[in-house]
């Protein structure tokens, strides 16, 4: 995975190591993510809404002039934290679709470093689809499970 031209790196708990070799992802561990990315995206679940997994620490931490996107869920990023470090020019800027409280209306639609949508990660056609046919699967899966007809 060569996106215009760039090199891609990458961290997970449970690495797919050989999605990562065919597809040219260098696997890194954490800080060295947060140290070499120009652009961090976050793709990341959570069970826990109070889990912050990028905070005024790992901001401290990113390469100076950076950029940060979050279309993984609200809450990963400490928002006030984000607030500060694009202020003080740490982050060049950010991009956010998902946020802590929703609609957002805090600080960061005044600054002008950052594009904020209102969580429509999911409205893209190929996502939208993907759902539909996951919640047949479900559906489906669920029947087998308890012995139920199919129609």
């Amino acid at each position: 995975m060569i996106a215009m031209g760039c090199t891609v790196i990458g961290h997970d708990l449970v690495p797919d190591v050989d999605w990562s070799a065919k597809h040219n992802v260098r696997l890194v561990d954490f800080s060295d993510l947060l140290l070499e990315s120009e652009i961090l995206c976050i793709h990341v679940s959570t069970l826990d809404n109070s889990t912050v997994l990028i905070g005024e620490k790992e901001l401290a931490s990113m390469r100076p002039g950076s950029m940060l996107v979050n279309m993984a869920r609200g809450g990963i990023v400490d928002e006030d934290a984000l607030v500060a470090a694009l202020k003080d020019e740490t982050l060049k800027g950010a991009a956010l679709d998902v946020y802590s409280y929703e609609p957002y209306t805090g600080p960061l639609t005044e600054i002008e470093t950052v594009i904020l949508t209102p969580h429509l990660g999911s409205y893209a056609k190929d996502s939208k689809l993907a759902m539909e046919i996951e919640s047949v699967e479900n559906l489906l899966e669920s029947l087998d499970k308890h012995k139920l007809a199919r129609v």
